[in-house]
C-alpha cells in the first residue's frame, strides 16, 4: 500500500510539474543600443540616399521551369556608400545596411521583395550581399541574428556595403498567377547599423 500512495504521490507531482512548465505567459528582454556613431550614405555613389537601380530587360525563358523549380537571372550589382562617417566614441568600426521588412514591400514567408506594381506575375526580387553572394532574408533581423556582413570603416570615413538584386521565381503560379512577362518594380527601405 505504501508503494502504491508513493507512486501515486510521485506521478501527481510530476504531472504539477509538467503542468508549471507549459506557462501562458512569459517575459520577453529586448536589448539594443543608441549609438553616436553616424555615416551619410548614397546610392551607388550617387547624390541622394535614395534612387533606382534598373535590372537588365530579360527573356520569360530564363525564369521559366517546372512548377515548384526556383529559377533566378538578371542579377545586378549595386552599393550603398557610406561617407563622412563620425564615430565619436562610440567604439564601433564597421558599418552595414539594415533592409526594413514590411508586409506591403516583402513577402512574409520568402523574405524577398514583392513586385509592389509591375505587371509580372510569379516573380520577385532577392537581395544578396554581393562579395559572399548570401541570401538576404529582409523579414530577418540580420544584426540579431549574426549574419549581417559588416565594412569596415576606412581612415577616410567611408565605407563601400555591396549587395545585388536579381530576379526570382519558384514557377508556382497557376492559371492568371503563372509567371508571365511584364515590368517588375519593387522597393525596400533601409536604415544603417553600426558594429
Amino acid at each position: 500500500m505504501k508503494k502504491v500512495l508513493l507512486a501515486a504521490s510521485i506521478a501527481s507531482a510530476l504531472s504539477l510539474f509538467n503542468v508549471a512548465q507549459a506557462a501562458s505567459s512569459g517575459t520577453i528582454d529586448f536589448n539594443g543600443e543608441i549609438t553616436d556613431a553616424t555615416c551619410d550614405v548614397v546610392l551607388n555613389g550617387g547624390t541622394s540616399a535614395s534612387g533606382t537601380v534598373t535590372l537588365p530587360t530579360i527573356s520569360k525563358s530564363l525564369l521559366s521551369a517546372a512548377a515548384g523549380t526556383t529559377k533566378t537571372a538578371g542579377q545586378t550589382r549595386f552599393t550603398l556608400d557610406a561617407k563622412n562617417c563620425v564615430l565619436g566614441t562610440s567604439g564601433k568600426t564597421k558599418v552595414q545596411a539594415f533592409f526594413k521588412s514590411s508586409a506591403a514591400n516583402v513577402d512574409t514567408t520568402s523574405g524577398y521583395l514583392l513586385n509592389k506594381t509591375g505587371t509580372a506575375k510569379d516573380v520577385q526580387l532577392r537581395l544578396s550581399y554581393f562579395t559572399t553572394g548570401n541570401i538576404i532574408d529582409v523579414n530577418s533581423n540580420a544584426l540579431a541574428s549574426g549574419s549581417a556582413e559588416f565594412v569596415t570603416i576606412t581612415s577616410g570615413n567611408t565605407a563601400t556595403m555591396p549587395f545585388s538584386v536579381e530576379y526570382i521565381t519558384n514557377n508556382n503560379g497557376t492559371g492568371a498567377n503563372a509567371l508571365t512577362s511584364g515590368t517588375v518594380k519593387g522597393q525596400v527601405e533601409y536604415e544603417l547599423q553600426y558594429d
